[in-house]
């Protein structure tokens, strides 16, 4: 029973890793997919988990300590509990997803499985001393050597507890689970032929999950015709995973980005849609060669979908402090959203995000504030030219499908 919780827990293990690995290759960002493992749903998860497992523990080793339960019988029971604990609060924390989020944990089944199986080939009944060998009833008077196979046997050598009698059930359970884990392990390699069979309902789950979606699911989900309570369900799911994990996969965002390009959609989701796509937020940061000084940086959490159908410009017209504008900090032309995107700088060393230094005051709080505008549209409709007329206000293109107006306030708190 212990190599049967050792493999169980291995498998765990490496179902994480992989959960980690799919996820931030299926365009969820790895911080994204880091976050969500130590995000409050699943620490509550995991003590939940942990509590209620304990206390499962306690109360079967107290009903088979009455009713003479074998230990080995009484680990299958808990470590059956486990399992269905398990998913039933991971499904009631995630909800469906939660099943492509266990995809790999299915795998714990097999062990499961295995000692079921194993448990009912071998399975005894009762306390009286038997053959090891053959199970022939032991008596002290039948001499050194068992009368039916001949095996040397005494109280203490070549006996064991229990009369062999095979459970059919237990056998049957034990395959049962072992094809099943099998099925639901392998289901991504054989998605084509099993994702007909899934209803609509988990197949949207499946591919609005954080980890990103499978193939099969996608594929067979384009063949059916959504509702349209579907279909906000899947937007609003897709825009759930989005905002979570910080980017889509290829697929969901592709399927996601042409709903919204064909417009018709309910007015909340469109202004979801684009909303949280780029948000603009400010972030101080002490200067460290400059004691007393901190610096004010406007950055981009940028959601967007690159090389998309949807293209974003900012139109910065820069920082004010305590109603002053801030000096060269107004941006004369469009800009990109990545020279907003901190991420992006490593690989674009050539390009700043909007910043300033001001010095923090002894006793005065200093009110910073920035203004932008935040376009959306294809890239026919979008320009790099000049972002401002000559009354000094945005050139916001005709026609574009959503404009954002921010305007960004943070507070310099007083010096010590």
């Amino acid at each position: 029973m212990a190599l049967v919780i050792l493999i169980a827990l291995i498998w765990a293990v490496f179902g994480i890793m992989a959960v980690v690995i799919a996820g931030s290759n299926s365009g969820a960002s790895l911080r994204g997919v880091l976050l969500g493992f130590f995000s409050v749903r699943t620490i509550v998860f995991a003590v939940s988990f942990g509590v209620l497992a304990l206390l499962v523990h306690v109360i079967v080793r107290r009903v088979a300590r009455r009713r003479g339960i074998a230990d080995n019988l009484r680990w299958l029971i808990v470590l059956s509990i486990w399992f269905v604990l398990g998913v039933v609060l991971a499904v009631a924390a995630w909800g469906l997803r939660a099943l492509g989020l266990l995809q790999f944990a299915w795998g714990g089944l097999i062990p499961l499985g295995c000692a079921y199986f194993g448990y009912g080939l071998q399975r005894r009944i009762g306390s009286a001393l038997h053959c090891e060998t053959c199970g022939y009833p032991f008596s002290e008077e039948g001499g050194k050597n068992c009368p039916e196979c001949g095996s040397v046997w005494s109280a203490q050598v070549g006996t064991i507890a229990g009369e062999p009698r095979r459970s059919s059930t237990f056998v049957a359970v034990g395959a049962v689970l072992m094809v099943l884990a099998l099925s639901l392990s392998l289901s991504p390699l054989l998605a084509g032929s099993i994702s007909r069979f899934v209803p609509t309902g988990v197949l949207i789950e499946q591919v609005a999950g954080v980890g990103g979606s499978t193939p099969g699911a996608w594929a067979e989900l384009t063949k059916r015709t959504l509702t349209e309570e579907q279909t906000s369900d899947l937007i609003r799911r897709l825009l759930d995973t989005r905002l979570e994990s910080g980017r889509l996969d290829g697929r969901s965002a592709a399927w996601l980005d042409g709903q919204f390009a064909a417009g018709g959609l309910d007015a909340a989701l469109t202004a979801r849609y684009y909303r949280e796509m780029v948000s603009l937020r400010l972030r101080e940061e002490p200067v460290p060669d400059l004691e007393g000084f901190v610096e004010i940086r406007a950055v981009a959490v940028n959601r967007s979908t690159p090389f998309g159908p949807t293209e974003v410009r900012i139109v910065f017209r820069g920082f004010t402090a305590d109603n002053q504008p801030v000096a060269n900090t107004l941006l004369p032309r469009y800009s990109s959203v990545y020279r907003f995107d901190e991420w992006t700088q490593s690989r674009k060393p050539e390009e700043s995000v909007p910043t300033f230094t001001i010095a923090r005051r002894a006793q005065v709080q200093i009110r910073v504030t920035a203004e932008a505008w935040i376009c959306y549209g294809a890239a026919t409709q979008l320009s790099w030219g000049a972002a401002w007329d000559e009354a000094g206000e945005p050139i916001i293109p005709f026609g574009l499908p959503w404009v954002e107006h921010v305007v960004l306030e943070h507070t310099v708190e007083k010096r010590d």
